[in-house]
């Protein structure tokens, strides 16, 4: 790279990041690398960030979409996931491209995983910490009915009166690989 490169790159690092200085720089590529995994680690979290990026209150994307303002919230929350046919409708009616459409696909499948993962990392000792209720009835909610469910079907098959008793089953998962593997059995991956 000649000198002039040097200078342009260095003025397009200034003009995009406001600094040139490479630890400065790096920070803030993680930064942004973070920042990306995060919004696509849900399905949630991606449709938030799209509305996001066309600078639409909730209300807003709901009402274009053709959606109760409500859904749209579950959805965002990932308290909930649109059925084939809404995402299809939605994808449509936003015009997202296809690479928008392809990872909308791609978190639509992995939205039953995303819950139940979130389910079993649930702690009601760090909510009562914060001040939130202990009860894991919101948690419980968050992974809908078909989830709800295998859940239940699990425990009986292992002796468990699920939800009665899933808060201290989760407690008892210890392990970021025992959690996985539970979720795994309830999927039947």
């Amino acid at each position: 790279m000649n000198k002039t490169e040097k200078e342009l790159w260095r003025a397009v690092d200034s003009a995009v990041f406001g600094t040139n200085e490479p630890a400065v720089l790096q920070g803030k590529l993680e930064t942004m690398k973070s920042q990306f995994e995060h919004e696509q680690s849900s399905l949630g979290r991606y449709l938030e960030s799209l509305r996001r990026q066309l600078e639409l209150a909730p209300q807003e994307i709901a009402m274009k979409s053709g959606v109760e303002l409500e859904i749209w919230k579950s959805w965002e929350g990932d308290f909930s996931t649109p059925s084939r046919e809404e995402l299809q409708s939605l994808i449509q009616k936003m015009r997202w491209t296809r690479y928008f459409e392809k990872v909308l696909w791609k978190l639509w499948g992995e939205a039953d995983r995303f819950r139940l993962k979130r389910l079993a990392s649930f702690r009601p000792e760090f909510l009562a910490a914060r001040g939130v209720s202990s009860e894991a009835g919101i948690a419980w909610q968050s992974v809908g009915r078909d989830n709800q469910e295998k859940i239940v079907a699990w425990g009986r098959a292992h002796g468990h009166d699920f939800p009665k008793t899933l808060s201290e089953f989760l407690a008892s998962l210890e392990t970021e690989e025992e959690r996985e593997d539970w979720v795994e059995e309830v999927l039947g991956d």
